[in-house]
């Protein structure tokens, strides 16, 4: 087969070469796509995909689809496999996509690195990835028919993302294996730094202690005792200490709960109806916590990846991502929320029908926080990267980015909205809003735009390169106080 290259692109993305592409449409609220010229029908191939962490985003997907898949969606999503016609891992959420729905979690390693191979084959219908060093397994079998000739496809939401795909050849005239490389990736590998002390098994423990859910091996419950004076009713106090791949905790009616799962994988906790619990999860990967009438939650995800937090029906939750990675939060009917992201990645925050929320990222990148029908919302990025704001139906909300880099801000049917900003590049535009007051100090770069806006109150102190843009906006009252280019 001859050495061909990317022939069609959406209008956000340009072909730089041959093997290579770039999104050069700004702003992340759309997922653009490029496709290989030749397609696929016979054989055995593999390809070379070189994508920059820094070109990832919140949505990445490399994957396999027909000429009818969509270069172009909005809002942004995982683009290949969002259809019938096209097949794709998404390589941050880590996950096979395929007709719109997540089909499992892979690969299971703990991170995708910025080289990896592709191995498509026509022949037994099956999608598999690796990397030099080992092999990920089949990610997808039984490719429909109908979506031949397979053409190799890729997603990207970031701006500026750029790419590289490489054919490395078929399987006559290629080095590499197409079964992949002969070692196999151990589930969640990676390297361990720290000492992991000896637990009990889960059959020396229960040997010992009553009322103990099952769990799986080597997740030691270190106490779980019926608390009758406190509560009366028979709940339990559990402490949990895990060290292991697989760990499904699920505390019901429980009391004083408190889960450390540590170098742990795919790691699942319910607590439900359950009060006073506090979650840490330490060098955890796939960690999903729903929270469902808890009171008083405490989760620290620390050198987490992929972590998936819905608090809902959940009172005075505490959520502090520390050196975290894919980290998604979405408090549902919750109160009094604090989210403190700390040197987190790719963090996105949907709080619904929220009350007193408080967000603070610190040292993030990659923020989007959405607010819906929220009250009392608090929002203080400091010192973040690519921070997009949302509020929809919210009240109450104050947003304050304090050496911010690249913020958008839309408030849309919002109610006293008051911006502060210490930023750089930040894009406002309030919708439908009343009562907006803007102060920009030490701010660069900046565009405000109201639209159907009512008493709006603009406040530029040492601000530089600053644009204003009302559209069917009522009482607006602009005061630039050393401003410049205004």
């Amino acid at each position: 087969m001859e050495v061909h290259g990317f022939s069609a692109c959406s209008d956000g993305i340009i072909i730089t070469g041959p093997t290579s592409v770039m999104r050069f449409r700004q702003g992340n609220q759309e997922a653009d796509g490029a496709r290989w010229s030749i397609g696929l029908e016979h054989g055995k191939h593999v390809f070379e995909i070189v994508w920059p962490d820094t070109s990832r985003g919140t949505y990445a997907t490399i994957g396999v689809g027909s000429l009818h898949t969509p270069l172009h969606r909005k809002p942004k999503t995982s683009l290949i496999g969002m259809t019938e016609s096209s097949l794709g891992l998404d390589i941050v959420r880590k996950r096979i996509i395929y007709n719109g729905e997540p089909k499992k979690t892979y690969p299971t390693i703990f991170h995708v690195p910025e080289k990896f191979l592709m191995y498509v084959d026509c022949d037994s219908g099956k999608l598999s990835f690796g990397a030099d060093e080992c092999f990920w397994g089949i990610a997808f079998e039984n490719i429909d028919r109908q979506m031949y000739p397979l053409h190799i496809m890729a997603g990207l939401t970031e701006p500026d993302a750029n790419i590289q795909i490489f054919y490395k050849g078929s399987a006559i005239d290629s080095p590499y294996n197409m079964a992949g490389p002969s070692t196999i990736c151990a589930p969640g590998e990676y390297s361990l730094s720290m000492e992991i002390p000896e637990l009990p098994t889960y059959e020396q423990a229960s040997a010992t202690k009553e009322n103990i859910q099952p769990l799986k091996l080597n997740c030691a419950p270190l106490r779980s005792e019926k608390n009758e004076k406190n509560n009366g009713d028979g709940h339990l106090n559990e402490f949990w200490l895990c060290i292991t791949h697989e760990v499904k905790i699920n505390p019901v009616h429980a009391y004083n709960v408190k889960i450390i799962p540590v170098h742990a994988y795919n790691v699942e906790i319910i607590p439900v109806h359950a009060y006073n619990v506090e979650i840490i999860p330490v060098l955890a990967y796939n960690v999903e916590i729903i929270t469902v009438h808890a009171y008083n939650v405490e989760i620290i995800p620390v050198h987490a990846y992929n972590v998936e937090i819905i608090s809902i029906h959940a009172y005075n939750v505490k959520i502090i991502p520390v050196h975290a990675y894919n980290v998604e939060i979405i408090p549902v009917h919750a109160y009094n929320v604090e989210i403190i992201p700390v040197h987190a990645y790719n963090v996105e925050i949907i709080s619904v029908h929220a009350y007193n929320v408080k967000i603070i990222p610190v040292h993030a990148y990659n923020v989007e926080i959405i607010s819906v029908h929220a009250y009392n919302v608090e929002i203080i990025p400091v010192h973040a990267y690519n921070v997009e704001i949302i509020p929809v139906h919210a009240y109450n909300v104050e947003i304050i980015p304090v050496h911010a880099y690249n913020v958008e801000i839309i408030p849309v049917h919002a109610y006293n909205v008051e911006i502060s900003i210490h930023a750089y590049n930040v894009k406002i535009i309030p919708v439908h809003v009343y009562n907006v007051e803007i102060i920009s100090v030490h701010a660069y770069n900046v565009e405000i735009m109201p639209v159907h806006a009512y008493n709006v109150k603009i406040i530029l102190a040492q601000a530089y390169n600053v644009e204003i843009i009302p559209v069917h906006a009522y009482y607006v009252e602009i005061i630039p106080v050393q401003a410049y280019k205004l």
